[in-house]
């Protein structure tokens, strides 16, 4: 998994800074839309810096090193080597993102996922198959990290829209840690 670790984090560093980009410039697009991205989500989030923050490092770096591990390693290890299972693995990860994103946000929001989870999946594996697991870390840190900067961007507006009563708060959010 770890041969050539130069060129992998070279290459890694490369898809780092250019998923960044990438999710940053699309972000820059849709910058108006934000709010109403966030009113689709329906997260139980207490607005308070600390935790945001650690919810921040979580999704930017844990998050994609146990994904690349259990997905890109584990699961490619426990069956035999197809075309057929690549695409079984890629439909599971789909599926386990799938079930995580309902409890976040409405059920047509999270089906449309599927499709960016499927072909994202199927990406990592051949990354990860022509780079390595480093090269694979990387840049689904980068694409974490930047999507995390753009959840905190819009979690912090919304803070700035209730302090200013243009909001309500939802029932299920807790500000300030109450």
């Amino acid at each position: 998994e770890f041969r050539q670790k130069g060129k992998q984090i070279d290459m890694g560093l490369k898809c780092l800074f250019g998923s960044f980009v990438i999710v940053l410039l699309m972000y820059f697009f849709i910058y108006e839309f934000r709010h109403a991205f966030l009113e689709k989500l329906q997260l139980p989030i207490s607005y308070n810096y600390p935790y945001l923050l650690s919810i921040g490092l979580l999704m930017a770096i844990a998050v994609p090193l146990s994904e690349e591990w259990f997905w890109r390693t584990f699961a490619t290890k426990s069956f035999p080597e197809s075309e057929n299972n690549k695409k079984l693995i890629a439909a599971y990860y789909s599926f386990y993102h799938w079930v995580m994103f309902m409890f976040m946000m409405d059920w047509k929001a999270a089906t449309l996922l599927v499709g960016t989870f499927y072909s994202m999946a199927i990406t990592m594996d051949y990354v990860r198959n022509k780079h390595g697991l480093i090269t694979a870390w990387l840049l689904h840190i980068g694409i974490n990290f930047s999507l995390t900067l753009v959840f905190l961007d819009v979690v912090v507006g919304r803070m700035e829209l209730m302090a200013d009563s243009k909001l309500t708060i939802p029932k299920y959010v807790k500000v300030g840690g109450q």
